[in-house]
């Protein structure tokens, strides 16, 4: 039996930022708001959180308590959302408190940008989104941060570290133990990083992750290498984005499999039939 030693809440900046071209691109593109109040917000989340309770999802807690609401400190910024969540030690390792049963204070806290350029689109099929971003696929980016989908890998001039302490000690992440490189070497051993990573082609369970040779804390190992799906290191507006396989991969990896996750080979994206054509930061708070 997993045996729990502490709880620490961890505050994760898990900014999704808009580029300025995209922001620029809506702008350009006025569209009725759609409005969305805190309630339908929590419904939301609610929502996507059951859906992976019904995906059959392994060591979710169906009695979850994740907060979603809008922050007005977000509004006339390039940020559409940031996240926190709950992490416990467990036999030496960091791992979300929403991952475990039995924890009873808040496991994930977020907040949402109450008005990016043309409002938030929260329909289902995605027919008539348009000139919006789609406000359930940045919830279910957040999600999967909250279960477990980032690294704490940090960079300090050319020196790499990773870990959390407490009381003196480093205790890694479960993701961290999980990166291996090409050659299917784990890069991190306990709080060590073994080697300079740097150039180097990163992978969770055969998933790639962005690793660009500029270091950007909490988006690098954060995130995967795969446009338009939902763990790529930026979300697009006028898309509806699912789980797909890369995602079930990774949570895979960390400990999560999903029996029943409904995806498709192209990632369970929904696109309007006009937008056919049509091609996140996780940084932690230090």
């Amino acid at each position: 039996m997993l045996k729990l030693f502490l709880l620490l809440l961890v505050c994760v900046d898990a900014r999704i930022d808009m580029l300025n071209s995209d922001m620029q691109d809506l702008l350009d593109h006025p569209m009725e708001v759609q409005t969305v109040t805190d309630q339908e917000l929590q419904s939301l989340i609610t929502e996507e959180w059951m859906n992976l309770i019904n995906a059959e999802c392994d060591n979710l807690d169906p009695g979850q308590n994740i907060q979603a609401s809008f922050d007005s400190t977000l509004i006339n910024t390039n940020t559409l959302a940031w996240a926190s969540y709950t992490v416990i030690l467990v036999n030496g390792v960091w791992v979300p408190s929403v991952s475990t049963l039995g924890y009873t204070g808040y496991d994930f806290l977020l907040g949402v940008n109450p008005e990016p350029p043309n409002g938030w689109y929260t329909g289902k099929n995605c027919s008539d989104i348009g000139y919006r971003y789609d406000l359930r696929t940045v919830l279910r980016h957040e999600l999967l941060h909250g279960l477990g989908i980032g690294s704490s890998i940090t960079k300090y001039g050319t020196d790499w570290r990773v870990g959390r302490n407490y009381n003196g000690r480093c205790y890694p992440q479960r993701f961290d133990l999980q990166i291996k490189d090409e050659y299917g070497q784990s890069v991190v051993e306990g709080c060590t990083v073994k080697k300079d990573l740097t150039y180097e082609r990163l992978y969770v369970n055969g998933v790639r992750l962005y690793n660009p040779v500029t270091f950007s804390q909490g988006s690098s190992m954060s995130h995967h290498t795969y446009p338009d799906d939902l763990m790529f290191y930026r979300l697009p507006p006028k898309k509806c984005i699912g789980y797909g396989e890369n995602e079930a991969k990774m949570l895979a990896g960390i400990e999560i499999p999903c029996l029943n996750l409904q995806y498709s080979s192209s990632a369970g994206r929904v696109y309007p039939w006009h937008l056919l054509i049509l091609a996140m930061l996780f940084l932690l708070c230090i």
